[in-house]
């Protein structure tokens, strides 16, 4: 399917929620489960997109996986996203050079990749989206949020070395979704949000660029995901060639647009706690009807949460989100 086409088709406006965790919450399923168990993710996943009507379906966003494959340790909640140890896997800088890059479909990539099979062949009407995470962000994991960031500073060569094997993998991971039944995956970069624009262009983008460039096609496209960027990173941000970038709250969504031009589609910002999970109804219309009549007249503009959806966000919550969208009276009444 081609995505760029879908979006800005807007007879109805399109929306993107992450919300697999409430397909979760609706059967009651534990978080820990639909990370580890394919038959639970799938589940979640259409009972997310049945419940909703969404635009989307999409995995469960979850940012261990990739680390997991290279030896971190995993902790997994019922209520939360499975977390990678604060015990970090590379204690030194020498430790970079001896890490070996796994193979894709180790341990739980297998997981998200057969969920994603299972659901190519049951649903093909609206967009299907897997998730990796992004070059700088594994890395950190790897070798420590702080400890990566100042590596970026005393030798920056080791950390490059670093982030060149985190890409490799990711760009054979992204790639075996893409020939699993995905239309594209979201890549998140969070991390890379707490670099200055110049670090980030040189530790990041640089790299999201050659996962785009291999990748990319009409029918498959890489979501570009930073929940920490601002305004300042856009410059750096705009030279992955990412045809869509998708932000969380701190980012400007108009100045977003205003500095891609018509050439990217910029999704974002309802932030997932402020509004989604306060549960007050005149906030949430507020925040989502000004959102959208700032950008309502630029077909490039995707509105949607900036982040996934905690599993107790009030389903009423969305219910509200896709009526706006729609132009409809909310069927239910679920705060």
């Amino acid at each position: 399917m081609n995505m760029l086409k879908y979006i800005t088709e807007r007879n109805p406006q399109k929306g993107l929620i992450i919300g697999t965790n409430l397909g979760a919450a609706r059967l009651g399923l534990p978080l820990s489960w639909i990370n580890s168990d394919v038959s639970a993710q799938y589940d979640a996943a259409m009972a997310f997109s049945e419940r909703f009507k969404s635009d989307f379906i999409m995995t469960s966003m979850d940012l261990s996986v990739e680390a997991e494959c290279f030896g971190c340790d995993v902790h997994f909640s019922t209520s939360n996203s499975p977390v990678v140890s604060e015990e970090i896997l590379l204690q030194d800088v020498s430790a970079i050079d001896n890490l070996l890059v796994p193979r894709v479909g180790e341990k739980r990539t297998c997981v998200f990749l057969d969920a994603v099979r299972k659901i190519s062949s049951s649903q093909s009407s609206i967009p299907l989206l897997g998730g990796v995470i992004g070059p700088f962000s594994l890395a950190a994991s790897l070798f420590g949020v702080s400890q990566m960031l100042e590596l970026t500073i005393s030798d920056g060569e080791a950390a490059r070395r670093l982030v060149e094997k985190c890409s490799q993998f990711i760009v054979e991971y992204a790639d075996a979704f893409k020939e699993a039944g995905t239309d594209g995956v979201i890549l998140s970069e969070p991390t890379a949000g707490l670099l200055s624009p110049r670090s980030m262009e040189k530790y990041s983008s640089i790299y999201v660029q050659g996962i785009v460039n291999q990748l990319n096609s009409p029918d498959f496209q890489i979501i570009y995901h930073n929940c920490a960027a601002r305004a300042v990173h856009l410059d750096a941000i705009l030279k992955t060639d990412a045809r869509i970038l998708h932000f969380g709250e701190p980012m400007d969504i108009s100045e977003a647009l205003r500095a891609s031009g018509e050439k990217k589609i910029i999704s974002g910002n309802l932030d997932p706690a402020k509004v989604f999970l306060s549960g007050r109804k005149e906030y949430i219309i507020e925040r989502i009807q000004q959102l959208l009549d700032e950008n309502k007249d630029n077909p490039n503009f995707l509105i949607a949460s900036g982040c996934d959806l905690p599993i107790n966000t009030p389903f009423g919550a969305v219910d509200l989100f896709y009526s706006l969208l729609r132009q409809s009276t909310p069927e239910k009444d679920s705060f």
